[in-house]
């Protein structure tokens, strides 16, 4: 499975479940630290693209201890998703 688009600095991450979407940005910061780059938490937001009820649910998504926006919607690369 396709697990992230990048495009220069852009990065979309992608997961079936909170589960697994919380540990991919982890993941990412982890990396990114080992070669002297930073994940700009201010910028970062996630969102469930899905119609089950379990869209009601209140997930959360942290990265180093920060709570991370959910949005209904996002701009990437000048595109609406």
């Amino acid at each position: 499975m396709l697990t992230y688009l990048a495009y220069a600095d852009d990065v979309v991450l992608l997961a079936h479940d909170c589960e697994e979407l919380q540990a991919l940005p982890d993941a990412l910061v982890f990396e990114t630290s080992r070669i002297s780059l930073a994940v700009n938490i201010s910028k970062t937001k996630w969102m469930k693209n899905s119609r089950a009820a379990t869209d009601m649910e209140e997930e959360s998504i942290e990265v180093n201890g920060e709570k991370i926006g959910r949005v209904v919607e996002f701009v990437y690369l000048g595109h609406l998703i």
